[in-house]
């Protein structure tokens, strides 16, 4: 098929992110006005609709020149292979990414092989994968096409593979591998984690309030909620130790797995500062991690404000680089306890640069006057571990 410009693959991605955010009933007819006469860019369109997992109504849509049926289109069970042998070898893998692109896979990347579209983010965007070489299913995640030539954008992907890879904990994704493909965008495959996010979940548990829940059941539910915020706490206090601070923590990154697994995801924005003080290396067999050059590590007195503006302290959203260290993070942890509790983030506004300037001056209410149930000794711990000042707040997580 014919190479699409930049252009044309925005106003593909444009189109695919409007049906997502429409009710199902809505995206037939949404996608077809939008596309109207450009047949290139509704089957292209249509070609990732029906590659994503949470999009199976989408399927039945007609392709310019025919109708496609849900039985014309593969499955991923159609895409996987036998199981009961050990390859030999690797076998030749073809990737055809989300833009539709083919790429010929070489060397260790023909190990993995897509199945469809999982979840698509800012930087990377992430396919469930078969690993063919142990017989199991990934999670490979790929910078984004438009973002491959950006080389700012390519070692903060490289960086966050890295990282993640050196962090062994179980509440981080585990990763299995990493690579180039031929054109020379760079991949890592990581564990597949099923189940829902920290967010969902709270949104949930926020939505039966006043719908004549049993009192008991609510605190069994939120006991729950709160053992995994204890996990998360556990994990990033670990990442700590180990001299790496996240920097984006919040319900959304935050995976919840069927069987009781949380998990810590996203790690883009990690930054590595060093063993904190107290933590001696003979007493921890895992050695702190380490820049692999000074202008990983370089400290800069005021610079961008970096991380999700409703969840950052704020000396991230000041900018001041310098001062970011794990203390940042406890006052992220605390921001997503106070989510739990109140079914809200602790600043909003419909306006971004206006939530950035109350997480800066810390212009939010305690949890308890968001929401009067929230118990005081919670409250109490959101109040410290969000302190404005960052002497203030907890020393570890």
């Amino acid at each position: 098929m014919p190479t699409m410009t930049p252009e044309q693959w925005q106003r593909v991605r444009e189109v695919v992110d409007q049906v997502l955010e429409r009710p199902a009933d809505e995206r037939k007819a949404y996608i077809k006005s939008a596309c109207g006469d450009d047949a290139a860019l509704l089957a292209e369109a249509l070609k990732q609709l029906r590659n994503h997992e949470h999009l199976a109504e989408v399927d039945f849509m007609a392709l310019p020149d025919r109708d496609v049926n849900r039985s014309e289109v593969e499955t991923p069970d159609q895409t996987r292979t036998s199981t009961n042998s050990f390859p030999d070898s690797p076998p030749t893998v073809l990737h055809r990414d989300s833009a539709g692109e083919q790429i010929q896979a070489s060397g260790s990347t023909q190990r993995f092989e897509t199945i469809k579209l999982h979840a698509r983010g800012g930087l990377g965007e992430v396919f469930r994968a078969k690993d063919h070489d142990l017989g199991r299913e990934v999670a490979l995640k790929e910078i984004r096409r438009e973002r491959a030539d950006d080389e700012q954008a390519r070692n903060r992907f490289i960086r966050e593979a890295k990282i993640t890879g050196r962090l062994e904990h179980p509440g981080i994704v585990p990763i299995y591998g990493c690579g180039r493909y031929d054109d020379g965008r760079p991949y890592y495959a990581m564990r597949m984690v099923g189940g829902q996010n920290l967010n969902d979940a709270i949104k949930e548990f926020h939505a039966m309030e006043g719908k004549d829940r049993d009192r008991g059941q609510r605190t069994l539910e939120l006991r729950k909620l709160l053992g995994r915020f204890i996990d998360v706490c556990q994990a990033i206090r670990y990442a700590h130790s180990r001299g790496i601070i996240h920097r984006d923590i919040k319900p959304g990154n935050i995976l919840l797995g069927p069987y009781g697994e949380t998990l810590i995801v996203d790690w883009g924005l990690a930054k590595i500062v060093g063993r904190p003080e107290g933590v001696q290396q003979e007493e921890d067999a895992e050695t702190t991690q380490r820049p692999h050059s000074t202008k990983e590590s370089q400290a800069t007195a005021h610079g961008y404000a970096l991380g999700t503006p409703e969840f950052m302290s704020p000396e991230q959203a000041s900018g001041w680089l310098d001062k970011i260290g794990p203390a940042s993070d406890i006052y992220s942890l605390g921001a997503t306890l106070y989510c739990l509790l109140t079914g809200r983030p602790s600043v909003t506004s419909k306006d971004a640069d206006e939530i950035v300037d109350k997480a800066r001056r810390g212009d939010w209410q305690p949890a308890r006057k968001a929401n009067p149930t929230v118990a005081r000794p919670l409250d109490a711990i959101c109040q410290k571990a969000m302190a404005q000042e960052i002497d203030d707040r907890y020393e570890s997580a």
